[in-house]
């Protein structure tokens, strides 16, 4: 399934996150040793944002992205965060609700085909979502294309461990035990793409 870059991967994509979501948070801290928390906040610094920026936050999963950004710019910010996977937005939106972050904006749509117009963000951002998009040159057209001159892009993603015994731990841990974590089997064809296009490391990169 992973091998396809076509839209029946797309959906597959769609109906995965969308059963694995309230499970979702859990499973980001385990595969990250809870070290996914500490990653996004270094992404948002490097960013180095003025208050008043708008950013736009792709692949945004529940959030938690965005609401590091809606936290760290405040209510003279604007955060829009988008996702294709409407329980994962759900779910996202009540987190921010919770902390009373009321200046963001969720937006169920596709990374690939942005429904925004042209030139109006100061940054985007994307955790953890490049390695599940089908056409990442694309998905880097439309970034583009919705970007300010002189805008700030910010991509966190995993990488896997190319050393081993680490590199062994993950593999067993994605492939053996991510499956069962994930419930009854759910996740086979989801397990070699953490395992093989992600990993234990992270990688955070600004242009």
């Amino acid at each position: 399934m992973w091998a396809r870059q076509d839209a029946v991967r797309r959906a597959y994509v769609r109906e995965m996150f969308g059963r694995v979501a309230p499970r979702y948070d859990l499973l980001n801290g385990v595969l990250s040793l809870q070290l996914h928390h500490y990653w996004r906040r270094r992404v948002v610094q490097m960013l180095r944002l003025s208050p008043d920026s708008r950013v736009l936050d792709l692949c945004t999963g529940t959030g938690d992205l965005a609401i590091e950004l809606a936290r760290t710019l405040g209510p003279a910010g604007e955060v829009v965060a988008l996702d294709f996977c409407e329980p994962m937005l759900r779910m996202g939106r009540e987190k921010a609700r919770r902390r009373g972050l009321n200046h963001t904006v969720w937006l169920h749509a596709d990374a690939l085909q942005l429904p925004l117009a042209p030139d109006q963000f100061d940054a985007a951002t994307m955790a953890f979502g490049l390695r599940n998009l089908i056409d990442k040159p694309a998905a880097f057209r439309e970034i583009y294309r919705v970007l300010k001159r002189g805008g700030k892009v910010a991509i966190l993603e995993l990488t896997r461990p190319q050393r081993a015994p680490m590199r062994w731990l993950y593999d067993l841990y994605a492939l053996q035990i991510l499956p069962r974590i994930c419930g009854r089997g759910r996740m086979r064809c989801a397990a070699p793409m953490c395992a093989r296009c992600s990993g234990g490391s992270r990688r955070a990169t600004t242009c």
